[in-house]
């Protein structure tokens, strides 16, 4: 091949990773299961970064061996809580899901950034926190009556249909008595 055909091809099908995915691997930030997940979903994604898959195809995929997929998901949730991932909160565990993926080139020549995902959205563990003004837990005691008697009686009195004088509206109302009491003098 010469060097005009090498530049008059097109680069069609690749896929561009941040170096920084193999030094936290290496460094210990994410485990190998971890590693192999984010390697295996970002080839399988288009070219806006976005994978759509579910959980049951990443079990047949990587993990032929387990039983279950409660394992990918552990494995899914740990890579969002490290922002290397990001995906709408989901319920259970069946369906296609998308996964985004940052730090990915799209077709624009841009770079997409998964920080605007997580602006609005907490991952569960994290929370961010602000300093009280003041201390939240009171720091008076609080006076208890240690009288069971007492207590049971404010039980009593909250649960009483007696504390109210509300009339009821109802069919059965003051002429009905009043007639069955005419005919019950005669």
């Amino acid at each position: 091949m010469t060097q005009e055909s090498l530049d008059d091809e097109k680069l069609e099908n690749w896929i561009a990773y941040k170096r920084d995915i193999v030094s936290l691997y290496r460094n210990g930030g994410i485990n190998r299961n971890e590693y192999t997940l984010y390697l295996h979903l970002r080839l399988t994604c288009n070219a806006y970064g976005i994978c759509t898959t579910n959980l049951e195809t990443i079990k047949s995929d990587l993990f032929p061996k387990l039983k279950g997929v409660n394992y990918i998901e552990k494995l899914v949730l740990s890579l969002k809580r490290k922002r290397l991932i990001w995906f709408k909160d989901r319920r259970g565990c069946r369906g296609s899901f998308e996964i985004h993926f940052g730090d990915f080139i799209l077709p624009d020549k841009k770079i997409k950034k998964l920080d605007k995902y997580f602006e609005d959205n907490l991952v569960r563990g994290e929370e961010k926190t602000q300093e009280p003004l003041e201390s939240e837990v009171s720091t008076k005691p609080m006076s208890v009556s240690q009288n069971l008697n007492e207590g049971k009686k404010a039980l009593i009195e909250s649960f009483s249909m007696d504390g109210g004088t509300n009339q009821v509206r109802s069919c059965n109302n003051n002429k009905d008595k009043e007639k069955d009491n005419e005919n019950i003098d005669d």
